[in-house]
């Protein structure tokens, strides 16, 4: 006979079970299930923008030139300012910045003395100028160009100033020796024209005592062919000496006032009061002298 079905329940589990076979977890307890962890995000770096790259180039060339100024000022205490302008120069090709070919050429004009000088400081402006209107490398604001061009033109003003002081010098030293070069003239002339004088007076002299002989004595008591060469020769000595000394007078009279009137005018200061403009790294500073 078969066995007859049991009666009692089987149990059953009311949560579906898993893919494991194995029923969730906390199905009976009620207790929540814990957060999965979240994989790290790597942090996003968002590329910058031109003008935040155009910021950082500008910032970096003027910490750079800062330190060049300092440097340079440094170098100008520590030996001169001729070798300071050699390091700028260098320093100017090496950084392509405007405004440190505007620091070159400001400092080696303060040590220009010759002409080749003053076009080496012309061309360093020259050079600013360009490099802030087409700059191969980013180093200043746009709105400095406009301040480039004026620094660099103030720069050639003072050159040519320089140039004029420096034609004005030459030929007052130029009129100073053709003053000292008349002057030594004249006095040659007029003593000359002195010794004439002396000349005449001493045919003077002899035209006296040839007289006075004649009156005082008789025919015996004198040699008389004797006495004519000696009138004869204070004649001549007046002759002489009339030609001498109207000459000396005549020709040094005109040499010693043109001598003292070139020497009055080579001594004289033509510009007692000048105005200029002397160009610094950002700005410009007017100067008068007296």
């Amino acid at each position: 006979m078969p066995a007859a079905a049991s009666a009692a329940p089987v149990p059953t589990d009311s949560a579906p079970a898993t893919a494991s076979g194995s029923t969730p977890w906390g199905s009976h307890t009620g207790a929540r299930r814990p957060p999965r962890p979240r994989r790290p995000v790597e942090a996003q770096v968002r590329p910058r923008t031109p003008e935040q790259l155009q910021a950082d180039a500008i910032a970096e060339a003027t910490r750079e030139r800062a330190r060049i100024t300092a440097r340079a000022a440094e170098i100008a205490q520590r030996h001169n300012v001729d070798a300071s302008a050699r390091w700028l120069g260098v320093q100017a090709q090496a950084t392509l910045d405007p405004f440190v070919f505007l620091m070159a050429a400001e400092t080696a004009l303060d040590g220009a003395t010759t002409e080749e000088q003053l076009q080496n400081v012309i061309r360093l402006a020259d050079d600013a100028v360009l490099l802030a209107e087409t700059p191969p490398i980013l180093r200043i604001e746009p709105d400095q160009v406009e301040r480039v061009r004026l620094q660099s033109e103030a720069i050639r003003t003072a050159v040519a100033k320089r140039r004029s002081a420096a034609e004005r010098r030459a030929a007052q030293a130029q009129l100073q020796r053709r003053a000292n070069r008349q002057l030594i003239a004249g006095g040659t002339l007029l003593t000359l024209a002195a010794a004439g004088v002396g000349m005449l007076a001493g045919g003077a002299v002899k035209h006296g005592r040839y007289h006075d002989r004649l009156a005082d004595s008789t025919d015996t008591d004198y040699d008389v062919a004797a006495w004519e060469d000696y009138y004869d020769h204070g004649s001549r000595m007046i002759v002489a000496g009339t030609i001498i000394a109207t000459a000396g007078v005549v020709i040094a009279a005109p040499l010693l006032t043109l001598g003292l009137r070139d020497r009055r005018k080579a001594n004289e200061t033509v510009d007692r009061l000048t105005f200029g403009v002397r160009p610094g790294l950002t700005n410009l500073t007017f100067v008068l002298r007296f």
